[in-house]
Formats: C-alpha cells, sequence, structure tokens
C-alpha cells in the first residue's frame, strides 16, 4: 500500500477513504477495465521508476496511467496532452 501511495495519487486517495474502520486483512481492488499488463508495467515503473514498452502498448499504457494518476508516468500539462512519453 505504501508504494501505490506514493507513486499514485488514486491509490493513495482510495486507501485513506478506506482507512477508518481499518480493512482487516488484505484489500481486494477491482481493476475494471484495466490490462493485467498495462498493471504489471505500471507496478514495474513503480518500483524501479523506469520501463521499456513496445510502440503498440504505449497508447493503453499511458491511458491506464492516467486513470491511476501515476506520478511521473502519465503526467498531464495544461492542455491535457502528456509530457513526455518514449517507446523502446
Amino acid at each position: 500500500q505504501m508504494v501505490l501511495s506514493a507513486c499514485s495519487t488514486y491509490f493513495e486517495q482510495l486507501f485513506l477513504e478506506h482507512a477508518e474502520p481499518p480493512v482487516t486483512g488484505p484489500m481486494i481492488v477491482i481493476m475494471r477495465e484495466t490490462s493485467f499488463d498495462d498493471l504489471a508495467i505500471i507496478v514495474e515503473f513503480m518500483y524501479k521508476g523506469e520501463i521499456n514498452v513496445s510502440q503498440d502498448q504505449l497508447g493503453s499504457l499511458l491511458r491506464t496511467a492516467e486513470s491511476l494518476r501515476v506520478k511521473g508516468l502519465a503526467q498531464t500539462s495544461s492542455s491535457g496532452a502528456p509530457r513526455s512519453a518514449t517507446a523502446a
């Protein structure tokens, strides 16, 4: 939870909303319309700080990163366009 909260304002808000009363046991979060591959790559980014993705994965990955508000991966400018993104 700490890594997810530190890297994603979506998860930070989710965990804060469910902090009282405290959740006992594991918390299950169902990610609708999120592919396992995108989520696995995002978690890798959260732990390593960098990722390599193919061009065909980039669009889906950035959409998922935007919806999860992942810091440093899909930050948007005031125009709403990604500031920077590179594909392998």
